[in-house]
């Protein structure tokens, strides 16, 4: 069992990732003075952890309702350009299969 965690917790991390990177869509709406019309930017930005915490729910191993919890860094060219956290729940297992809905929120300079 320990394997197929450690398995899950790559596979969150990885969505942990790309919604970072999603949710980075909307930081410039938060500028001072209105954004101009269609104009949307988007930013790739790694997540360095600081925190992190797995709660197991449930049988050992991934079940429903298993979570991650994280907090860290938002990292963009080598520069550290917000800090955030967020979550990562497990809504579904079929064998070794583990579907995982995860949330994150970055508070950038100029949004979040």
């Amino acid at each position: 069992m320990a394997g197929l965690r450690a398995s899950a917790l790559g596979k969150v991390a990885a969505a942990s990732l790309a919604a970072a990177a999603v949710g980075a869509l909307a930081a410039d709406g938060a500028e001072a003075g209105p954004p101009a019309r269609g104009r949307v930017e988007v930013l790739e930005l790694t997540v360095r952890n600081d925190q992190y915490t797995s709660v197991d729910h449930g049988p050992a191993g991934p079940s429903l309702g298993d979570m991650d919890v994280y907090s860290g860094t938002g990292v963009e060219d080598g520069r550290d350009v917000g800090r955030g956290g967020g979550t990562c729940q497990v809504i579904h297992v079929r064998g070794a299969a583990v579907t995982a809905q995860c949330v994150i929120t970055m508070e950038v300079a100029r949004g979040s």
